[in-house]
C-alpha cells in the first residue's frame, strides 16, 4: 500500500532522478558522490502559496480589453484616483454584511473567522498584507452584489499585491509567526474560494495549505490566545470544507487541534467539524487502498482486512452523527413550515414538493449559521454513506458486515437527509430569483416564523425562528444563496447517477436540485 505525503521536500536533481534525497545541509549525499552542485531545497513556505495571481491578473485585463479594446488602459490610468473612493465603500459594505455583529452571524453556530476581521483590520497598517487582502477580498464581495461588475480589475491587482507582501512577510522570523499574517493567508484562501465558486473553476488549494504551514511553523503561539484558537480552528475547518486531499495534511490538522484543545470543545460546530475530519481521513485511507505500487487494483485477499475495518470506523462514525444530533442545543432545533403558510412566491421560486408528499414544508431555523452547519454535516453523512457503500463494493466477502450496515447503505438514510436539505432551500434563499432586485428592502420574502406566546411549556420547546427577522432577509442575499448554492452541488455530487451513491433519491429529486442550482447561479450571474 502507498500512502501519499504530499510533494517531494528533496532538491531538485534528487526528484528529476527519482531517488530518495537525505536534504542534509549545504547539499545532500547524493549530489556530493557525483561531484555535483546541489541545487538545494524548495522553501516550504514559497511552495504553499504559489500561486497563479499574475496569470489571472492578465486573463482579467484580456477579457476585459475584448469587450473595450480602448478602456482599458484609461482605466488603470485613472485608477489611483477611483480606488479610494471604491475601497471606502466596498469595506463599508463587506464589514455590515460579513464582520462584526451586524452579520448576524451565530459565533457558536459556526467556525468561520469573519467575525474578528474589523478589529484587526482596525489594528493592521495600511500596506499590511492582511488590510491589503481585506480589501482586495472587499471589493471582490461587493463586486459580486453589483449588477454592472466594473470592479473586477482593481480587486485582482489588490490581490496580487496582497499575495507579493505575504511571501516577504513570511521571510522576516517575527512577522512569519504573528496573528496578522496567518489571518491573511486566510482572508487570500477566501477570496480564492469565491472567485473558483462564481467562475466555475478549479479551486487552487494553495493558501489553505499554506495556512497549515504557517501553523506549524507558529508551534506552541499558535493556542497564545482565543483568538490564535479560533484561527486554528478557522484553517482547519476550511480544509475540511474544501476536501483537500492528503493523508500527512489531515493528520497535521488533527494534531494542531489537539494541541489547541479544539476536540475537547463542545461547540456543536466545531464537534461537527471533527467528524468531518474523521470522515477525510477515512475516505483518504479509502483511496490509498484501492490503487497498487504499480497502479492495478489490490489482490482481494489483501485488501478484504483494510476495507472491512474502514467499514467498521465508518459505521461507528455514522452512530456518532446521528448521536451528534440527539445530543444538540434547544437552539439547534429547526421547525417545519406548511406549504399553505408560505408566500406564492416562495413557493414558485424554491419549494420542493414531491407527488409523494403527504405534509410538503420548509424547515425553520434560528438563524441561517445554524441551519448551514446542520446541512453541512448532512453532507457529511452523504460522503459517510457513499464511503460504506464503495468499501462494501470492493469486499469480496462481506460476511456479517453487510447485513450490519445495510440500513445505512441502501439509501433511505441517504434519502432522509437530502428531503432536509431540499426543505432548507426555502429558509436560505426566500424568492430571490436571478430577475430579482438584490438590494430592494421590499422585494424579497423570505419565511418566518413569529415568536411564540412566553410561558413556561414553550419555552422549553419551542424557540423564536429567526431571531432576527430583519437581519435574516438581508443576511439572506449575502451570504444565504452561497450557502445553500454550495450544499446543493456537494449533494448533487453524491446522489446523482454518476455520484458515489448512484441514483438513490425518488424520481424527480435531482432534476429538482440542479433546476435550484441554476437559479442560484442566475442570481448572481456566476460564471459570467
Amino acid at each position: 500500500m502507498m500512502v501519499y505525503n504530499g510533494p517531494s521536500k528533496g532538491c531538485k536533481t534528487c526528484r528529476i532522478r527519482r531517488v530518495k534525497c537525505d536534504q542534509a545541509r549545504p547539499g545532500c549525499v547524493n549530489c556530493c558522490r557525483r561531484n555535483e552542485l546541489c541545487p538545494g531545497y524548495s522553501d516550504v513556505f514559497e511552495k504553499m502559496h504559489r500561486d497563479e495571481t499574475f496569470r489571472v491578473l492578465k486573463r482579467n485585463s484580456q477579457r476585459k480589453a475584448q469587450a473595450s479594446p480602448t478602456a482599458d488602459d484609461a482605466s488603470l490610468r485613472i485608477a489611483s484616483t477611483v480606488l479610494p473612493g471604491l475601497e471606502f465603500t466596498a469595506l463599508g459594505f463587506f464589514f455590515h454584511h460579513y464582520g462584526g455583529v451586524n452579520a448576524n452571524r451565530d459565533i457558536q453556530a459556526t467556525c468561520s473567522f469573519f467575525e474578528f476581521l474589523p478589529a484587526m483590520y482596525a489594528r493592521a497598517s495600511v500596506s499590511s498584507p492582511l488590510s491589503i487582502a481585506i480589501t482586495a477580498f472587499a471589493i471582490n464581495v461587493a463586486n459580486l452584489h453589483s449588477f454592472r461588475r466594473s470592479n473586477a480589475t482593481a480587486a485582482c491587482r489588490l490581490y496580487v499585491d496582497a499575495v507579493a507582501g505575504t511571501k516577504i512577510a513570511i521571510a522576516d522570523p517575527r512577522r512569519s509567526k504573528s496573528d496578522e499574517l496567518l489571518m491573511a493567508t486566510l482572508v487570500l484562501e477566501a477570496y480564492e474560494s469565491v472567485n473558483a465558486s462564481f467562475q466555475r473553476r478549479q479551486k487552487s488549494h494553495a493558501h489553505a495549505l499554506g495556512s497549515i504551514a504557517l501553523l506549524r511553523h507558529r508551534g506552541a503561539l499558535a493556542n497564545r490566545n482565543e483568538l490564535s484558537r479560533r484561527m486554528t480552528i478557522a484553517v482547519g475547518s476550511r480544509f475540511i470544507r474544501d476536501a483537500v486531499d492528503g493523508m500527512a495534511n489531515i493528520i497535521t490538522v488533527r494534531r494542531l487541534w489537539e494541541d489547541a484543545g479544539v476536540t475537547k470543545s463542545h461547540s456543536p460546530a466545531i464537534r461537527a467539524d471533527i467528524l468531518a475530519l474523521e470522515l477525510a481521513q477515512l475516505e483518504c485511507l479509502q483511496r490509498s487502498l484501492s490503487i497498487s505500487p504499480s497502479g492495478s487494483a489490490l489482490d482481494a485477499v489483501v485488501e478484504a482486512d483494510p476495507y472491512l475495518s474502514i467499514l467498521s470506523k465508518a459505521s461507528d462514525l455514522a452512530s456518532r452523527c446521528m448521536q451528534w444530533r440527539v445530543t444538540l442545543p434547544c437552539k439547534w432545533r429547526f421547525s417545519p413550515m406548511p406549504i399553505y403558510e408560505l408566500a406564492p412566491s416562495i413557493q414558485t421560486a424554491g419549494m420542493y414538493s414531491s407527488p409523494t408528499s403527504t405534509n410538503p414544508h420548509c424547515d425553520i431555523y434560528n438563524n441561517l449559521s445554524v441551519a448551514n452547519t446542520l446541512n453541512r454535516h448532512r453532507i457529511t453523512e452523504l460522503r459517510n454513506l457513499a464511503l460504506i457503500r464503495t468499501s462494501l463494493a470492493a469486499v469480496s466477502t462481506q460476511l456479517d458486515c453487510y447485513e450490519r450496515l445495510s440500513p445505512l447503505e441502501s439509501g433511505r438514510r441517504a434519502q432522509f437527509l437530502v428531503d432536509e436539505i431540499c426543505a432548507s432551500v426555502p429558509f436560505f434563499a426566500g424568492d430571490v430569483t436571478g430577475s430579482t432586485i438584490l438590494h430592494a428592502k421590499d422585494g424579497i420574502q423570505v419565511p418566518y416564523i413569529s415568536p411564540p406566546a412566553s410561558s413556561p411549556a414553550s419555552t422549553e420547546t419551542l424557540v423564536a425562528f429567526p431571531e432576527d427577522n430583519a437581519g435574516y432577509a438581508r443576511q439572506v442575499v449575502t451570504s444565504g444563496l452561497w450557502m445553500i448554492h454550495d450544499t446543493l452541488v456537494a449533494a448533487l455530487n453524491i446522489v446523482a447517477e454518476n455520484g458515489a451513491l448512484g441514483a438513490v433519491l425518488r424520481k424527480g429529486q435531482v432534476l429538482w436540485i440542479r433546476g435550484q442550482i441554476s437559479r442560484l447561479q442566475a442570481v448572481f450571474r456566476m460564471g459570467r
